[in-house]
């Protein structure tokens, strides 16, 4: 049995590997990651950062949540507080500042989902382990990893507003007035 099993992990790192840089991580590895405390750093060589690029990145852990605070859903039966997220939030930085990674790991320590930016644009990182334990990453272009004919509209809300300098600095000059 456990050789099928990795027949089946290496035909999917393969799969996923033909067109996206990669790289295997010890158990130790990813434990370390998982368990790093606030404040504190772990350099991992060897990091996929793009379909032909690797990089060394300096790992730190991300606290999303400010201090006590609450997240609530509000719907038709009024506000409800839902729990915070237990996934490990990691980001991560190459040295030269080419690199950025963006990386969640569940609360066993297992993959949960990443991705970031390095030298070939933005890319999607994928995951499987090996017989071993061990962890094989694979970076991905972006493109490559969304359903084709998919049609990508992003909009932030200010799409209309003047933010040009120039501009903010005629409305400073020239505050609307209000009845």
């Amino acid at each position: 049995m456990k050789p099928r099993i990795g027949f089946w992990v290496a035909v999917f790192l393969l799969s996923f590997c033909a067109t996206a840089a990669g790289g295997t991580f010890s158990r130790a590895t990813i434990a370390r990651l998982a368990a790093l405390p606030p404040a504190h750093a772990l350099i991992v060589t060897g990091f996929p950062a793009g379909p032909s690029h690797s990089a060394t990145v300096r790992f730190e852990r991300a606290e999303i949540y400010a201090p006590g605070a609450h997240l609530y859903v509000i719907g038709a039966n009024g506000k409800q507080e839902v729990p915070r997220s237990n996934l490990i939030f990691l980001r991560g930085y190459s040295d030269d500042g080419s690199v950025r990674v963006a990386l969640s790991l569940n609360p066993d320590g297992s993959f949960n989902s990443g991705s970031g930016d390095g030298p070939d644009g933005s890319f999607v990182l994928g995951a499987a382990v090996t017989a071993s334990g061990a962890v094989g990453l694979a970076a991905k272009s972006l493109e490559s990893a969304i359903p084709a004919g998919t049609k990508l509209n992003f909009t932030c809300g200010n799409e209309f507003e003047n933010l040009d300098a120039r501009g903010l600095n005629k409305l400073l000059q020239h505050p609307a007035t209000s009845n």
